[in-house]
């Protein structure tokens, strides 16, 4: 069935049904199986506090198989820039993964010339795979991309 016209707005959580007493059945959770299956794992915590810490994140993303199951991902994102226009993409790509630079610090490193590393700068930037910070340097939007390309350099 194709959908016409605008998207119809969200429903308020009155007009779902939600109160204090059903919140988490209503809203949060709408299929029961969910449900037990969230109260389930919250159960199996006990008292232990539910927080994560710096630790806890530095062990997901230090881990040896973490980049190689993002790695559909992350080969999906360099492919494109490898295989579009504008040509220069993947060496911004490189070159920012060392270090931010301006604009001119790409221009210098790359041997681009200003129109190709401006277009393959406005193309990273609409795909959201790099951004313009106010001190006016390039980063990765996404750290975690930035370290894939740091581990895969000499296959890149």
């Amino acid at each position: 069935m194709a959908l016409h016209g605008p998207h119809p707005r969200p429903l308020s959580l009155e007009e779902r049904g939600a109160t204090a007493s059903n919140l988490q059945s209503t809203v949060l959770f709408p299929f029961p199986q969910n449900c037990r299956n969230f109260a389930t794992g919250l159960a199996a915590l006990g008292d232990r506090d539910r927080r994560f810490f710096l630790e806890d994140v530095n062990a997901v993303i230090n881990a040896p198989n973490f980049y190689r199951d993002g790695n559909a991902y992350f080969a999906g994102v360099w492919g494109q820039a490898e295989t579009t226009a504008p040509q220069g993409q993947t060496q911004i790509l490189k070159a920012l993964s060392h270090t931010p630079l301006s604009l001119a610090e790409l221009f210098e490193r790359l041997g681009l010339t200003a129109a190709e590393s401006q277009a393959a700068i406005a193309t990273l930037e609409s795909h959201d795979v790099i951004a313009r910070q106010a001190d006016g340097t390039y980063i990765y939007t996404v750290e975690l991309m930035r370290r894939w390309v740091v581990q895969n350099l000499d296959t890149l």
